[in-house]
Order: structure tokens, then sequence, then C-alpha cells
């Protein structure tokens, strides 16, 4: 059907369905984008400063490697013990304990056994 033939029920129908499906942005939205419009700015600007001194993978690398000491902090604060016996629903000292443990007691336990200090002489 041709555009220009469509009558004013359709276009208003049309204009309608299409506010419905791109809604614009409510008085939270606009808040938050206020509030988020200088941290852009901040951010635009340091990216480009980075960037041009290249220094952006040294940042990348030093972020990635802050979030991965934080992961492997997070995993050592976890007993392995406690977290195998709720998957296993019971202590892991009793006989009905599973013999094959999850993927992640194995993960936890290396961990935990690897963190802990050497009791050899």
């Amino acid at each position: 059907m041709n555009v220009s033939r469509r009558s004013e029920y359709e276009r208003r129908a049309r204009d309608q369905i299409h506010e419905w499906k791109n809604p614009g942005q409510g008085w939270f939205g606009q808040t938050l984008s206020q509030i988020g419009w200088p941290v852009d700015r901040l951010g635009t600007l340091l990216k480009s400063v980075a960037d041009s001194a290249g220094l952006s993978d040294v940042i990348n690398k030093a972020l990635n490697g802050n979030v991965g000491v934080l992961a492997d902090a997070a995993l050592w604060t976890v007993s392995a013990e406690n977290v195998y016996g709720s998957f296993a629903g019971s202590d892991t000292t009793s006989a009905s304990a599973p013999i094959s443990s999850p993927l992640i007691w194995r993960r936890l336990t290396r961990r935990s056994v690897a963190s802990m200090p050497s009791t050899r002489a």
C-alpha cells in the first residue's frame, strides 16, 4: 500500500505502535543520564589521553590482572568443605559422601590446598 494513500486512522495507529515499541526515556532514566553525563565525559577524555599516550593496553592488562586477583581472593575465602557439604547434603567425612566430587569441589580444593603454607621442614 502506498504511504500517501493511508488514512488518518492508519497513520495514527502506526505512530502509536511505533511509540509503544520505542518508548521514550522516563524521568528516572533522564535523571540517571544527567548524573552519569560527567562520568561519561571524564571516561571519554581519559580514554583519548590513554590512547594518545599508548597506555590503553597497559591499563587494560592492569585492570584484568586486578580482577583476576580479586577472583582468586574470593575463591580462597570460601571453605571448600562447607561448599561440598552443602552440595552433598551431609558432612564430607561421612561414608555416604559421594565418591565423585563436583567440579566446584575440585576447583575449591585445589585453590585452598595451593594457598596453604607448607608444613615440610
